[in-house]
C-alpha cells in the first residue's frame, strides 16, 4: 500500500501535507453511526482494519491500572448535512466529474446522469452526513462489453473473461494511473466537492498489474481520523467510481468527559457498555512479528506449516462429559481484563433523529485487546428514552 499524502484539521484551520502520523479511527460499535470499521496502523506502517464486536464478552470484569482519575473537556462536532445537500453543490461535483444534465430531486435524493446504467451516474443521499456515490461504466475495465458462446471466441483487440459459460469481452481503456496521479486526481475532486484536500490523508493499496486504480481518503481532525473516508476508484479512462461524504463538520464546542478510570467502569455498565469494541489487532499484530524471520535467519526456515500439514479436522470426542458431582460449585468462568492504557479521542455517532456527530470516546487498552465507549460525561448526555 503506497501512502501518498496526508494532512491535518484543527476546528477548519488547515495545515499543509507532513508525515503520516494520524491516529487511528475510534469506532462506537453497537451504535446506529455508519461510520466505517477502524483503521489502524501495525509495526510496518501498514493500515488494517479493525472490527469491534458489539459488546464486551459476557462475564467479563474490567479493572483499571495506572489510569488517570482526571475528567476534562473535549471538543465535539456535527456534519452539516443540510448545508451540502444542495442543488448547486451537487451540480459541482457532477462538472468535475463530467456528468451531463442538470440536478433533479428524485425519491428524496438528488441524481445527475443516467439512471438505466449506461452512462455516468450520480446520487446525493439525504442522511446525516450527505454521502454521495457516482459509477461511470464506461470506465469500468471489468464490463462486459459483448458476451458470446464459449467457443464463439472475441472480438480482436478486447481483453476476455469467463462469465458462466459464455466469454464475456471487456473494454481496453489503457494503463491504470499510478498512485502519485491517482491521488492528485482525487484531491481534485474532494475540492470541487467542497472539501478541504488538506483535511484527508490518502492511501492507495497496491493490487498489483491491475487495470484500476483506488485511492482511500481518510478525513483526519486534531491528528485523528474520524472514520470517515472517501473511495475512488480510477481506471485509464478516468474516476470510474467514488464515495464519499459532502457534509462539513461544524464544531459544537467544549463539552464535560469522564475520567480514563470512569471510562473503564462504563465498559460494564449497560447504558454505555454496549458501544464497546474489542480489537484484535494487536494479537494478530504480534503474530506477524512472531513469522517474521529473525537476524540471520530465512524465511524458509522459520515460515509455517504449509495448509496441508494443519488439521481441518474437528477434534474427535473422547467420551461424554463427567456428571456434576453433588454439592461442587457451578462453574461460572468470569474473565478479568486490566486496561493500562487510554487515548481520548473522537468517534462518529448517529443520534436517532438521523444527525452525525463526532463525540469524544475513549480507547481503551489492555496491551493485547483495546475497547472504545463514549467519553462525554452523564451530564452532557440525554438519556431520554
Amino acid at each position: 500500500m503506497a501512502v501518498v499524502g496526508t494532512a491535518g484539521f484543527a476546528l477548519g484551520r488547515a495545515e499543509a501535507p507532513a508525515a503520516h502520523t494520524a491516529a487511528p479511527a475510534i469506532t462506537l460499535a453497537g451504535g446506529s453511526g455508519d461510520g466505517g470499521a477502524e483503521i489502524a496502523r501495525d509495526a510496518t506502517g501498514m493500515t488494517t482494519d479493525i472490527f469491534p464486536s458489539p459488546w464486551p464478552p459476557a462475564r467479563t470484569v474490567f479493572r483499571s491500572s495506572g489510569l488517570s482519575d482526571a475528567s476534562g473537556t473535549a471538543t465535539a462536532w456535527t456534519f452539516d448535512a443540510g448545508a451540502a445537500f444542495t442543488a448547486e453543490r451537487v451540480a459541482a461535483v457532477a462538472a468535475a466529474l463530467g456528468v451531463s444534465g442538470e440536478p433533479r430531486l428524485q425519491d428524496g435524493l438528488w441524481q445527475v446522469g443516467a439512471n438505466d446504467g449506461t452512462a455516468p451516474s450520480l446520487q446525493l443521499y439525504p442522511d446525516g452526513q450527505a454521502n454521495l456515490s457516482y459509477y461511470d461504466p464506461t470506465a469500468d475495465p471489468y464490463t462486459c462489453r459483448e458476451t458470446l458462446p464459449a467457443d464463439g471466441g472475441a472480438p480482436a483487440g478486447d481483453g476476455e473473461g469467463s462469465v458462466g459459460a459464455e466469454t464475456c469481452t471487456t473494454p481496453d481503456l489503457g494503463p491504470a494511473p499510478d498512485a502519485d496521479t491517482a491521488t492528485a486526481r482525487t484531491r481534485d475532486l474532494l475540492a470541487a466537492a467542497g472539501l478541504d484536500p488538506a483535511a484527508f490523508e490518502y492511501e492507495v493499496p497496491d493490487h498489483g498489474d491491475e487495470p484500476m486504480t483506488t485511492v482511500m481518503a481518510h478525513q483526519v481532525v486534531d491528528g485523528q481520523r474520524t472514520g470517515l473516508q472517501w473511495f475512488v476508484a480510477l481506471s485509464g479512462k478516468g474516476v470510474q467510481s467514488a464515495s464519499g461524504a459532502l457534509a462539513p463538520l461544524v464544531p459544537l464546542g467544549e463539552y464535560a468527559v469522564v475520567s480514563p478510570t470512569a471510562a473503564v467502569a462504563r465498559l460494564t455498565d449497560p447504558r454505555f457498555g454496549s458501544l464497546g469494541g474489542v480489537s484484535i489487532l494487536a494479537e494478530s499484530a504480534a503474530l506477524r512479528a512472531d513469522q517474521a524471520p529473525a537476524a540471520g535467519g530465512s524465511a524458509a526456515e522459520q515460515a509455517p506449516a504449509p495448509d496441508d500439514a494443519i488439521s481441518t479436522e474437528p477434534a474427535q470426542p473422547q467420551g461424554p462429559p463427567a456428571a456434576a458431582t453433588p454439592g461442587a460449585p457451578v462453574a461460572w468462568p468470569v474473565r478479568e481484563v486490566t486496561l493500562t492504557q487510554a487515548r481520548l479521542g473522537v468517534a462518529q455517532y448517529t443520534t436517532p433523529s438521523g444527525t452525525t456527530l463526532l463525540v469524544p470516546a475513549y480507547e481503551l487498552s489492555s496491551g493485547q485487546e483495546s475497547w472504545s465507549v463514549v467519553a462525554l460525561a452523564e451530564a452532557a448526555l440525554d438519556l431520554a428514552p
